[in-house]
């Protein structure tokens, strides 16, 4: 229809090609830039901007989940896993 928005019922990305040139979506346990390697799980979708929120993990946790750009993700975690949601993501 002519008076429908471009943008209407379009979903924000699920899945992103990170550093590593590897897919990553919800669920994936990462590793994320921030200043050093560390390890993370993206959680959700930001709904704003369509980035992947990452639950950040060890010494660096934070208690919100952190937006982060594709380029701020290094690619899968060393167990290259799939956290799957409510399951905990073991370090080590």
């Amino acid at each position: 229809m002519a008076d429908e928005t471009e943008n209407e019922g379009i979903a924000p990305a699920a899945t992103w090609i990170v550093v590593s040139g590897e897919q990553v979506g919800v669920g994936d346990a990462v590793t994320v830039d921030l200043g050093e390697p560390t390890r993370g799980v993206i959680c959700d979708v930001d709904g704003a901007r369509g980035l992947p929120l990452v639950r950040v993990q060890g010494a660096a946790s934070t208690d919100e989940p952190l937006v982060m750009t594709p380029g701020q993700i290094m690619g899968r975690a060393p167990d290259g896993g799939r956290a799957g949601r409510g399951r905990p993501v073991q370090d080590g």
